[in-house]
């Protein structure tokens, strides 16, 4: 009998340490979150530093069309196209978008967007003037 009770607390003590180690790992693994927690295409959610944007379309056009966009400084299309924004924009962020004309006596325009808004879903540029 003395064998039986030391091979049932073994495997008493045994479940116990598989039991607290799965338990744990559902603690842990509940406290896990990701910028875009409960985030659906084309949105963004504002936090304590800015805003976090998920797959956020953004429709730029321009009459006439055509015109080369930057967006920060980076090449980011011709006029129509929709512009992506995936990631994190801090209230101290501020973004330039740039539009330069078709004709070489046009003049370029900018939009300054700052990290206190949302960005626009439209930005539309007027290069006839």
């Amino acid at each position: 009998m003395g064998d039986k009770d030391a091979k049932k607390q073994i495997e008493n003590c045994d479940m116990k340490k598989i039991l607290m180690l799965l338990f744990s790992c559902l603690v842990l693994s509940g406290c896990a979150t990701t910028p875009y927690h409960n985030a659906y295409q084309d949105t963004y959610r504002q936090d304590s530093t800015g805003y976090n944007y998920y797959i956020y379309e953004v429709y730029i056009a321009s009459e006439p069309p055509g015109v080369r966009v930057e967006w920060n400084n980076e090449y980011a299309g011709k006029t129509p196209f929709v512009y992506f924004i995936n990631g994190h924009v801090g209230y101290l962020s501020n973004t330039i978008i740039m539009a330069y004309p078709i004709s070489p006596r046009g003049i370029a325009k900018t939009k300054y967007l700052d990290g206190f808004s949302p960005i626009p879903k439209k930005i539309y540029f007027d290069m006839r003037e």
